[in-house]
């Protein structure tokens, strides 16, 4: 299982112990400016690419 949600210390808490990356991505909306949040990519198995020192 992979599955991408929003990157707060609540959620981490929760996901503790699984394979994670946190990343930063760029929202959209309508016509509303851009807006950068963070996102968290978590996993159920260990994948080279959510290692901390990957580069996505």
């Amino acid at each position: 299982m992979i599955l991408s949600i929003n990157d707060v210390p609540e959620i981490r808490a929760v996901f503790d112990g699984f394979a994670m990356k946190r990343m930063r991505v760029t929202y959209t909306i309508s016509e509303a400016p851009p807006t950068e949040v963070g996102e968290l990519i978590v996993a159920n198995f260990n994948h080279p690419l959510l290692n901390e020192n990957a580069v996505l």
